[in-house]
């Protein structure tokens, strides 16, 4: 085997790998939470999504949901109980909520 070709074989099982480890990252969604009156939403309003069950509480008018992992596509997000939207998640992805 030429080195030029062992170089190349060591690049692609690189490029493989870097692609695995992104694809196992865990996304998040994250904003802010405003009611209609501009004041920040605390602790009073839960966040989720129909990807799994986990859930998030704004404190100071922020929020961050993990995801627990990637979904790569659409998933829907629920405030409050209500559909609030539909985003398309492939990383972590700011979703700014008003009430």
């Amino acid at each position: 085997m030429a080195l030029s070709e062992a170089s190349h074989i060591v690049h692609v099982i690189k490029d493989v790998l870097d692609n695995a480890s992104r694809e196992n990252l865990m996304a998040s969604i994250y904003g802010n939470v405003l009611r209609s009156d501009g004041s920040e939403a605390d602790r009073t309003v839960r966040i989720g999504t129909s990807w799994n069950s986990n859930v998030a509480f704004p404190r100071n008018g922020k929020y961050e949901l993990d995801l627990g992992s990637t979904p790569h596509k659409e998933i829907t997000v629920y405030v409050g109980g209500m559909k609030y939207a539909n985003i398309y998640v492939d990383e972590d992805t700011r979703l700014d909520i008003k009430l």
